[in-house]
């Protein structure tokens, strides 16, 4: 390994240190002590925060956006589409980790809210209890047990290294 891929493994991984450590903050302010397993936790929580969701009637084929709306006492409207509860859960992980950070950048809000709905360990633990003698995960699994959808899955594995796709 050459030293530019030395010094670009070492940035990456010192990323990965920090998009853990963010979401394992957002955790501990939002009281989640294990993984979301459902997105009816994960709108529990927000609206114990005071946020108020709100879930329209668009069908669209661009339904991986949300729409954060400022309210006056600081707390926000989270505006999703009409979407699956995976989808929805991954929506309102989004939201939350936009709003709690202040990143508004989304492939970095992705990262962290895979992080945020699929704790490090839980997910680990997950993969050993799906991998068949071959060496195969069986993601559906591990997705319905997120409450996430399967891309979800593999983006987090990939992110782990832990799985690759062909």
């Amino acid at each position: 390994m050459t030293n530019k891929q030395q010094y670009v493994e070492r940035k990456k991984y010192k990323k990965e240190q920090i998009y853990d450590a963010i979401a394992k903050r957002i955790r501990e302010i939002c009281d989640l002590t294990d993984s979301v397993t459902s997105a009816e936790c994960l709108k529990n929580t927000l609206l114990r925060m005071g946020y108020e969701i709100i879930c329209t009637n668009d069908i669209s084929r661009y339904n991986d956006r949300y729409e954060l709306i400022p309210k006056f006492d600081k707390t926000y409207q989270i505006k999703v589409p009409f979407v699956s509860r995976e989808k929805e859960n991954m929506l309102l992980a989004r939201a939350l980790c936009e709003i709690q950070t202040g990143i508004h950048n989304d492939m970095e809000c992705k990262i962290i809210a895979r992080r945020l709905l699929m704790p490090k360990q839980e997910f680990l633990d997950q993969i050993k209890k799906n991998e068949d003698v071959s060496g195969r995960v069986n993601i559906t699994n591990i997705a319905r047990h997120f409450c996430v959808d399967e891309s979800v899955v593999s983006s987090l594995g990939v992110d782990l290294n832990l799985l690759s796709i062909f």
